[in-house]
């Protein structure tokens, strides 16, 4: 008895997560097959427990971060199925959440409700993540950057041996996210503020000792971890392909090329679309490297990525922002230049270089230059910017789009290449997508997405207050801890759903509509909510017991 009085939080904690795996285990693979997105990741991590690293190079074979590729192989090697590493991966990362929060509240009752929420939160076994990809995995490893980076903070002051595993395993937690998909600079602003204010605390706080020893290995042990990380990756990368980088839509050549055909002011702007056919008539007659590739740019082929725009009541079939640096990829590979690594990156060093000539004589109106991925933001996207955040966060806090399903497949693909490498079943017959095993989880999601937004509001109303209360003279800045990871909550919150509208704004008008560039916050903002409501109530409760507000009422 003394023993599950003492342990029952953990039991349940492990009871809680078998539960949750039993009941997701029903739900099948989703297969797509896209050559840019699943089939990349079996493909790669098939040769990659060959032994053939990610196989013969192409222009698809770098175009992703390999930390969702190390993952897949790694659950191969494990003999353990895809679905139930990813289901694992998130298990941990509710577990060091829930053990951060130990360091605000000891209730055991909170503590469980904080599990439980972000346990079966929906995204966590959506469709979006029932998918060999990378963002079910992603969705992991943001949750630990939070946990992470507050225990960090929390143990400022602990013995150094003690706080340095923390920031090691932030350091791991950074390097996998920083390989795991390609605008990791979303992170920043948050990441910096969580540096910013430890280094703070550790250099005011008195009691605290050896404070450049500590500082220094805040700093310095995450960018080492990441350094040997990318180091390592770039390493095999130039064993193989005889290219010294991590990926190929990081690497400079691709980024100057890109920025360079982006860099061109349009004559007649069309939303979305960085390079309209007619400048692409005009860059094709005075640019020599680019006119190789009007055969396949203008061909049918190409016709897969371009889509129909309407704009003024005129009709267009043109390349979108997010789709226009495939189809040159691969109209470059159809070139022949993707035979090596280093004729690729000559080809795309030669057409930067002469588009940037053309834009800097002046044959070109453009745009200064730049060496990016996205382009630049036009004035006539403002107002596509204003009114796409609004409906990212209703996508959002409704769980919009977000489904417990099996969606239809691409027969042409083999599904037993898929089989192999995870372990799952990518098919399940009828008796298995009506058990009650999916009908739990559809009532899961039909919970989240009828309270969501409620909550949300309340939640609100709560931080407000929350607020204004740890202002009070006679709080005197106690509830720092939850206020700080309060706002750090919101912090991460609203910078993705920023980035998501930006991206709905000017690349994929779809982006909203695809809960998979969501998914990582899904988590993060009903703890938000959750906690602010949890708090409010705590601190209300305390201000009543010290009769706190008898003396304001006697002000007014």
């Amino acid at each position: 008895m003394k023993f599950l009085k003492k342990h029952w939080l953990k039991i349940v904690i492990i009871i809680f997560f078998i539960i949750k795996c039993w009941i997701v285990s029903i739900q099948p693979i989703m297969v797509k097959g896209y050559s840019h997105d699943d089939a990349l990741f079996i493909n790669s991590a098939i040769n990659l427990v060959e032994g053939n690293w990610l196989g013969v190079y192409n222009d698809t074979i770098l175009s992703k971060g390999i930390t969702g590729i190390l993952f897949l192989s790694i659950g191969y090697k494990l003999n353990l199925s895809y679905l139930f590493m990813e289901q694992l991966l998130y298990f941990i990362a509710c577990i060091s959440f829930v053990k951060m929060l130990k360091h605000i509240t000891k209730n055991k009752i909170i503590l469980l409700i904080s599990y439980v929420i972000l346990l079966f939160n929906p995204i966590s076994f959506s469709d979006a993540v029932s998918f060999v990809y990378r963002d079910g995995i992603y969705i992991s490893f943001i949750l630990l950057l939070i946990s992470l980076s507050f225990e960090v903070f929390f143990r400022y002051k602990n013995k150094l041996r003690n706080l340095i595993l923390y920031i090691f395993l932030l350091g791991i937690d950074l390097a996998a996210i920083y390989l795991c998909r390609e605008e990791t600079i979303w992170i920043l602003p948050y990441l910096i503020l969580a540096f910013i204010i430890t280094i703070l605390f550790i250099i005011f706080d008195k009691s605290c000792k050896d404070k450049i020893k500590r500082i220094s290995c805040i700093l310095l042990i995450p960018l080492s971890i990441v350094s040997i990380y990318t180091l390592i990756i770039s390493s095999i990368n130039y064993r193989y392909y005889g290219r010294f980088i991590t990926n190929d839509f990081t690497s400079k050549d691709f980024k100057d090329a890109y920025g360079a055909l982006t860099r061109i002011k349009p004559t007649n702007y069309i939303k979305r679309v960085p390079l309209n056919g007619e400048e692409r008539k005009k860059l094709y007659k005075l640019s020599p490297a680019f006119k190789e590739l009007e055969v396949y740019l203008e061909g049918k082929s190409e016709l897969v990525y371009r889509h129909e725009i309407n704009q003024n009541g005129n009709t267009y079939i043109d390349y979108k922002e997010g789709f226009l640096y495939w189809a040159v990829r691969e109209a470059v590979y159809k070139k022949g230049y993707y035979t090596t690594a280093k004729s690729a990156k000559l080809y795309y060093e030669r057409l930067a270089n002469e588009i940037n000539s053309l834009c800097d004589s002046k044959k070109l109106e453009c745009h200064p230059k730049r060496s990016s991925l996205v382009a630049p933001l036009q004035k006539e996207s403002i107002p596509e910017l204003i009114k796409y955040i609004p409906k990212t966060f209703d996508t959002q806090l409704k769980y919009k789009n977000v489904y417990v399903r099996i969606p239809d497949s691409n027969k042409k693909v083999n599904v037993s290449y898929y089989e192999k490498i995870t372990f799952n079943k990518a098919f399940y017959n009828s008796n298995d997508l009506n058990s009650n095993r999916m009908g739990i989880m559809q009532f899961i999601l039909l919970i989240y997405q009828k309270i969501n937004y409620i909550l949300f509001v309340i939640s609100l109303f709560f931080y407000v207050f929350n607020m204004i209360v740890f202002f009070l003279p006679k709080i005197h800045f106690k509830n720092y801890k939850e206020i700080l990871l309060l706002n750090g909550l919101l912090c991460i919150y609203l910078i993705r759903i920023f980035v998501v509208g930006f991206v709905a704004a000017t690349e994929y008008e779809s982006a909203i509509n695809k809960c998979q560039y969501l998914a990582s916050i899904y988590p993060i903002q009903s703890i938000f909510s959750i906690l602010n409501i949890i708090f409010g109530v705590k601190f209300l409760i305390k201000l009543k017991d010290k009769n706190i507000w008898r003396k304001y009422e006697k002000k007014i």
